[in-house]
């Protein structure tokens, strides 16, 4: 079954040998640090740009935008609309205070409001993504710095959300420590049971953002999620 809202994959990446396999190479005994480095690597080894000391693991990227409005979000979220709708969902969840940007008649931004938008509300936190959801446009490195730019004269931080970037055009990034990239094993990869998000930040933003633990999943999740999950993305990787 093909599922439009959620673009989840009708197909598993997998066969039942694969889990077998994983499961039977899973110490569930120990801490899965080793299997959490392994995946690191492995995603290093393809995204050449998210070196294994500036990514991180959740469960899923749900889980990142959540921790994006615990840390940053009650000082003021900024969103574009139409958007990712978790970005508000979550906002709502913290009571953090959110504004939007809409859409032009034919669903394009311009980043002149953007910009204008963020001059007069002072956002802490702008998150959109890219390419956009859900008109798969792709922004143009031009915009994206100029957004970068903008936030970090307001001292606020920029999230950039990739879960389609795979369908998209590589690109050149905005860089700096207030630039947040977001990932997802969910879409091109077609694991989304598996519950894998990946974030990419640096300096004290990387600090901030993961000092924040996962101990609000079940341990049967937490387990699956850092350990069978990163054995399994493992080894589909080390087959690309």
């Amino acid at each position: 079954m093909i599922i439009m809202n959620r673009n989840t994959s009708p197909i598993s990446p997998f066969t039942k040998e694969d889990y077998e396999m994983a499961y039977q190479t899973t110490a569930e005994n120990q801490y899965p640090e080793v299997e959490i480095v392994r995946f690191k690597e492995n995603y290093n080894r393809l995204n050449k740009d998210f070196l294994v000391e500036n990514i991180e693991l959740a469960n899923g990227a749900d889980e990142w935008i959540q921790k994006l409005m615990i840390t940053y979000g009650r000082e003021g979220v900024l969103v574009l609309d139409p958007d990712f709708f978790m970005y508000q969902e979550y906002a709502g969840q913290l009571n953090c205070p959110i504004s939007f940007v809409k859409a032009e008649e034919d669903f394009s931004f311009a980043v002149e409001k953007i910009l204008q938008a963020i001059e007069d509300i002072k956002p802490k936190l702008f998150i959109l993504s890219n390419p956009q959801n859900p008109t798969g446009v792709q922004f143009s490195e031009e915009d994206l710095q100029k957004i970068a730019d903008a936030m970090e004269t307001i001292e606020g931080y920029f999230t950039i959300d990739e879960a389609y970037i795979e369908f998209g055009e590589d690109y050149v990034r905005p860089q700096g420590d207030h630039v947040i990239l977001l990932r997802t094993m969910s879409k091109i990869y077609g694991m989304a049971g598996l519950r894998i998000g990946i974030i990419k930040a640096t300096g004290k933003t990387f600090e901030e953002l993961t000092k924040i633990t996962a101990n609000t999943i079940s341990e049967v999740t937490h387990y699956t999620t850092v350990s069978i999950g990163p054995r399994a993305n493992s080894q589909l990787i080390e087959e690309i």
